[in-house]
């Protein structure tokens, strides 16, 4: 398998695929290639680790991905140390500890090392409910902007938490819709043309997921695309009802309309905020097309 120092490739993400649907939860880790020995070391240093200090480029390299990760250093750990974390975690040990082998420290922090880049969570339905919603609010706040995603993989380990994470999922991550426009020529110059349209990819996805779901989106992010290039981009917070932020990219739009669109939207979002339950205003399916009629005007 595939891994960089031992993280499969499967939950690494990179800018290039940033936008895919299985992509927004993977880890987005920086590349240290370029960076020299006293740079990586100045890092951890930085972040209050420790690492090996006479270690190769390899070895701090390591360290510094590791830390990256929130995973621990061993190498200050002694091998008695190093075999208690072993057995306490019920780490199978079988190939290096038994009999008159009691392992030396490299064996033994490898061990632990692959263990950390594999974690069991055998246990975790035994956590009280409030403790593995925790859990999930952690999880899903350390994700970055979703794309027409596809439902979480810990929503689909098992029944109970498909139906724990899933509201959470939704009221805590952020949703990004992407409008698509054609620029046309007109007698004076260059302007963008109506109507939007919705790429594929969101369209499926607007179209298969469950208005129950839709209706917990609580953080959403629109922008609208030409070519290869955002001309803008506009944040919403549905709790709120407020528009969060609107950016405009000068080389190829302008924030003439601003005003407009915020208007706009206040009215868009007052709407929303009438239709509540359990206290909470309710995202439909029928808002995101409302928001693409809102956004043709302002521009238009």
């Amino acid at each position: 398998m595939d891994s960089n120092f031992g993280l499969p490739n499967s939950v690494q993400s990179t800018w290039r695929n940033y936008d895919r649907p299985n992509e927004y939860w993977k880890f987005h880790l920086p590349s240290f290639i370029h960076l020299s020995m006293k740079q990586m070391k100045q890092m951890m240093d930085d972040l209050g680790v420790s690492y090996p200090k006479s270690g190769n480029k390899e070895q701090i390299t390591r360290a510094l991905f590791r830390a990256q990760l929130g995973l621990t250093q061993y190498h200050n750990c002694s091998n008695t140390q190093l075999r208690k974390f072993i057995h306490d975690r019920k780490i199978d040990a079988s190939g290096v500890i038994g009999g008159k082998f009691i392992g030396n420290h490299r064996e033994l922090v490898s061990l632990l090392e692959r263990a950390d880049e594999h974690p069991q969570f055998h246990k975790f339905m035994d956590l009280p409910a409030e403790l593995r919603n925790r859990v999930y609010e952690y999880h899903f706040s350390d994700m970055r902007t979703a794309y027409a995603p596809a439902q979480p993989p810990i929503s689909r380990a098992s029944r109970v938490l498909r139906q724990e994470s899933l509201s959470m999922f939704y009221s805590i991550c952020i949703f990004n819709i992407s409008f698509n426009v054609s620029r046309i020529r007109s007698r004076h110059g260059d302007s963008f043309g109506a109507p939007l349209w919705i790429p594929d990819k969101h369209a499926l996805w607007l179209g298969a997921t469950p208005e129950k779901h839709l209706s917990q989106i609580m953080h959403l992010e629109i922008r609208v695309i030409w070519g290869m290039n955002t001309l803008h981009t506009f944040s919403f917070d549905i709790t709120k009802g407020a528009v969060k932020s609107i950016t405009v990219d000068h080389n190829f739009a302008d924030a003439s309309a601003n005003a407009k669109l915020r208007s706009l939207f206040d009215l868009l979002l007052t709407s929303i905020s009438t239709r509540k339950e359990d206290g909470e205003p309710k995202l439909s399916r029928d808002d995101i097309y409302a928001f693409r009629r809102a956004i043709e005007k302002g521009l238009g």
